[in-house]
Formats: C-alpha cells, structure tokens, sequence
C-alpha cells in the first residue's frame, strides 16, 4: 500500500447529521466536510428528508487494492467514494459505535468485540432529539442490533436477509 486514508471514520457522524440538518452527538468529531460539500451541492443547499446507512462491514483497503476487479465496477457506480481510516481495534462492534457516536472508542465505551449497549450520545438520539424517525433493521447476531438498543426508535430485528430487505424496501418507500 502507497498511501493510507487519513479521513478519521469518527467524522462520519457528523457529516450525516449535516446532511440532515441535525445537531451532531455531544462527542461527535468535527464532520467529514467532503460529504458535507457534496450533499449541499447534490441538493442544492437543501437539507436530505432521509437517510438509509447500509453496512455489511467494511472492506479493508488492502483488500481493495489487492483485488482490484472486484471493487471496481462497484466503485464505477458509486458518485462519491470516501475512504475512511478505521479505529483501533477495528473489529464490527468497534467500528460501528464510532461510526453513529463520531466518537473514538475510548469515549463511546466499546475497546473490544463486544456487544454492549451505548449509553453515549449517538446520532439515532440526535435523530430523535430533532423530531426525526429513527430505525435500525438488522439480523439477530448483527452489532448495530445490539449496540443501539433501549432508545425510543423502531428495531426490526430478522433472521433472513430477505426479511430484512423487504423491511428495508418498506421503510425507503414509507
């Protein structure tokens, strides 16, 4: 690898809230502007209505650049790629709370593979604070399913990845 990404994943938090007109979480990093700029020239300066995160989980960049003929066509099709640089461990759990605290692990509380509940702020409270509908929809062993519960947001949580599609198709279309 010649070069890493030195675009933090804890702004990523944010960034989305931005987009969304919404006050960042309390620990939030400042926001990746790139997706800032892009969403106010995307929507000429008016705030997104929604937003849809999907996360399979991540792709390591030494994975992208080593088998180049997969990512590619993805990336043709994508308007605007933005690498992160992961945290420390970047492990599922790990990586998911700072992405939705936009805050490093040693803040938000999860250092290890595990699931524990956040009790930090995160951008579904943010959502929340704002009068926004927030919804996770997830599998039954899936990180985000576990990490954000007990807040006052719709959890749809299914043991097929059809169930989950369809739930997700639903929710866009709502």
């Amino acid at each position: 690898m010649d070069e890493f990404n030195d675009l933090s994943l804890d702004t990523l938090c944010a960034a989305l809230c931005k987009v969304m007109g919404v006050e960042p979480p309390k620990e939030a990093a400042e926001a990746a502007q790139v997706i800032v700029d892009y969403a106010d020239k995307k929507f000429n300066g008016e705030k997104a209505d929604r937003l849809f995160m999907y996360n399979p989980d991540a792709i390591a960049q030494w994975v992208q650049e080593k088998y180049p003929e997969f990512i590619d066509d993805t990336l043709d099709r994508t308007e605007l790629h933005v690498p992160f640089a992961t945290v420390m461990p970047s492990v599922t759990p790990v990586c998911f709370a700072t992405m939705y605290t936009g805050a490093q692990p040693e803040v938000h509380g999860i250092t290890v593979y595990k699931k524990p509940v956040l009790t930090v702020d995160t951008i579904f409270d943010a959502f929340i604070r704002a009068g926004k509908k927030a919804a996770i929809i997830a599998d039954t062993t899936c990180s985000i399913g576990k990490i954000f519960l007990e807040r006052d947001m719709d959890y749809f949580i299914y043991e097929t990845v059809p169930e989950i599609n369809a739930k997700a198709c639903e929710l866009i279309l709502e």
